[in-house]
This record gives structure tokens, C-alpha cells and sequence, in this order.
């Protein structure tokens, strides 16, 4: 079987045969009910045009793919709104609404950040130096709130991919885990996200992939993580829900549209 869209009804119809399946379109990749065969929803390699809306790629995990238009903003902008968010009343700015509390651990604490050799090393212009630190945040998603804890790592591609990914237009990749503070329980690994912003003039565009439920697994040594580890299935389809992964999708498209005009605004008192 095929996965389709669900917020997009003008996704292809994979069961079209005039629609050849293509093992790197996430739109309608053969056989999505078999993991082995889903395309890695972290390679921006396998992006396809207008990707947008969320995907149930088998009963375990779902993608969720946001496209938004962040005309007039460069990677180094973006990069520098990352490394600046430090404390809760910028991050507010970025969705005054969702966004309750939001700060960057302690260096040693959970990460720390890296060098300028390193960050080279690791993907050069497209990572942020903020690799390997953790944002800690409390979000509304669905009106709910949510303690998470975000670990950024270096891109997901090896440095020649990534410098020809450079080389197409991309400008900045953001590459995070995510952990959840659940009560009683403690940690959860839930998912995780990238960002990829591509550049061409001055269109920019912002691809966001967030990989629910995928590797989910509880990361307390408590009984009640024991606990939860046996009742999986059932917490994933009450925490994981297709509601949930439509909240997920409307928080990321509101957020970096708040985003694209927070960084314009900034850019042009910096101009003045």
C-alpha cells in the first residue's frame, strides 16, 4: 500500500499507474508499510517540489513536511537567530502564542558547543555552531504544553554531500533529536526534525521534516520507563496521533512564518 498526503489533496495518487513509484519520492515510494523500503526523511536529498502536509509512512511512525516561503532571508541570518535565541523572551518572538519558555543548557550540562574546526569538519557553512547543545523548551502544541528537550547534531550527509548541497542552493541545515519530559515516566526520545533552507536570488525557501514516532523509546532507568517500554503501541497511538501530527504541522507553519518577518524586521533596523 501507499501513503498519501493528508493535508495535501493534490499529492499524486500513487495508485495512478501513469505515476511510476520512485524509491526517493516520499510522496509514493513502493511498498511504505515496509520500513526497509521508506525513503530517510533525513536526506534533503529526496526532497520533491511543493513536498507539503503529513505522511503515515506505516502504522509506526509519520512525517510531517512544512514548505515556507522565507523570502529575503540568508542562511547566516538564520543561523544567527538560532544562535541568539537565549533566553524565553526571544523565543516568544517567534510564536508569541506557542512558545512559553525556551533556553540553552549549560555548556557540559547536555552538550556543548563547537569550534569553528569542528563545525568545518562537520558540514562547514551549513551547521550552526550551536551543535551538539541542547534547547530546552516548553511548547504549546494542540494547546497542550510540551517539555522537550532539542539536541542539535551536525548535518545528516557526509561533507562532500553537504558541500554539494552548498553548491544547489542550500544554505543551512538544522538537525535536532527531540526528548520529551513525560510525567512519572521521565525522558522519551520521540522524534526528530530538519530544517534546510535553499536559496535562489532572492526566493528562499525553508523545508521542515519532523519524524514522529520513529525510534521512540524511553531513555529513564525507572520502572515506570520499564512500564512504559511494554506499552508501547498504545502510547504511541494515544501521544502520536494523527491530531497530534496535525498540531505539529500547524505549530512549524505558523512559527516560520513569524520567523521569516521577525528576521526581515531585524535585518532592515540593522540596515538603518
Amino acid at each position: 500500500s501507499a501513503k498519501n498526503s493528508v493535508l495535501n489533496p493534490h499529492a499524486p495518487d500513487p495508485s495512478d499507474p501513469s505515476h511510476a513509484p520512485d524509491p526517493n519520492d516520499p510522496f509514493h515510494a513502493p511498498d511504505l508499510n515496509d520500513p526497509s523500503h521508506a525513503p530517510d526523511p533525513n536526506d534533503p536529498r529526496t526532497w520533491t517540489e511543493g513536498e507539503d502536509g503529513i505522511f503515515r509512512v506505516n502504522s509506526n511512525w509519520w512525517m510531517v513536511a512544512v514548505n515556507n516561503d522565507m523570502s529575503g532571508v540568508r542562511g547566516s541570518e538564520l543561523r544567527d537567530w538560532f544562535e541568539g535565541v537565549n533566553c524565553s523572551d526571544k523565543y516568544r518572538w517567534w510564536h508569541p502564542m506557542d512558545h512559553q519558555y525556551g533556553v540553552w543548557l549549560p555548556t557540559g550540562e547536555a552538550g556543548g558547543r563547537v569550534s569553528a574546526e569542528v563545525r568545518e569538519k562537520n558540514g562547514g557553512g551549513l551547521m550552526t555552531s550551536r551543535m551538539g547543545q541542547t534547547h530546552r523548551v516548553i511548547e504549546l502544541i494542540g494547546g497542550r504544553p510540551s517539555f522537550l528537550d532539542i539536541r542539535f547534531g551536525p548535518p545528516p550527509c557526509e561533507p562532500s554531500a553537504c558541500t554539494k548541497l552548498e553548491e544547489d542552493g542550500v544554505e543551512l541545515m538544522l538537525s535536532a533529536e527531540i526528548t520529551s519530559h513525560e510525567p512519572v515516566v521521565g525522558l522519551v526520545s520521540v522524534g526528530r526534525f530538519i530544517h534546510t533552507l535553499r536559496v535562489s536570488g532572492e526566493q528562499s525557501t525553508l523545508h521542515s521534516r519532523f519524524v514522529i514516532g520513529r525510534g521512540v523509546k524511553c531513555l529513564s532507568d525507572t520502572w515506570t520507563c520499564r512500564a512504559f517500554s511494554l506499552f508501547l503501541p498504545l502510547v504511541k497511538s494515544y501521544k502520536l496521533s494523527e491530531v497530534t501530527v496535525k498540531s505539529i504541522f500547524k505549530h512549524c507553519r505558523e512559527e516560520m512564518t513569524v520567523l521569516g518577518r521577525v528576521i526581515r524586521h531585524l535585518s532592515k533596523i540593522q540596515r538603518m
